[in-house]
């Protein structure tokens, strides 16, 4: 939970993840229309330009007709170079999220953001198993 930053929201770790015995627990903290939780720092440094990245990630909510969105960033020196997202409706039930980005700049920072909205009061958005893979050529 250390390598994540919540914005407008309440992070927890909970019982119960998909791939393992844990998940994050997100919970909107305040009264607004959305929210994030950032990996942080960045979970990739330094990539060379044109590696192509996928990050997935398991969702769920425990309210229906969330709108959700996982974004993969590439900063340079704190400004956006690239943004990459894929908007989702998660449901009760564990689904799969993956999202694919091609670096632009070497010496970036790559990071995923995931962000929903419509959550009120004891309304939450659970996030598990968050991998990046690597492939150094389009042809994965």
């Amino acid at each position: 939970m250390s390598s994540w930053y919540p914005w407008q929201s309440t992070l927890s770790r909970v019982s119960g993840g998909q791939s393992g015995s844990w998940a994050a627990q997100v919970a909107v903290s305040c009264a607004c229309a959305d929210f994030t939780i950032d990996d942080s720092p960045d979970t990739v440094s330094a990539p060379k330009a044109g590696q192509r990245y996928t990050v997935s990630a398991l969702v769920r909510s425990t309210r229906p007709g969330v709108v959700a969105r996982m974004v993969l960033r590439e900063t340079v020196g704190g400004s956006l170079v690239a943004a990459t997202g894929t908007s989702f409706r998660p449901t009760p039930a564990w689904q799969k999220v993956t999202l694919e980005a091609t670096t632009r700049r070497a010496a970036s920072n790559l990071g995923v953001r995931v962000t929903a909205t419509r959550l009120r009061g004891k309304q939450y958005l659970f996030v598990d198993d968050v991998p990046y893979y690597t492939r150094t050529d389009a042809d994965g």
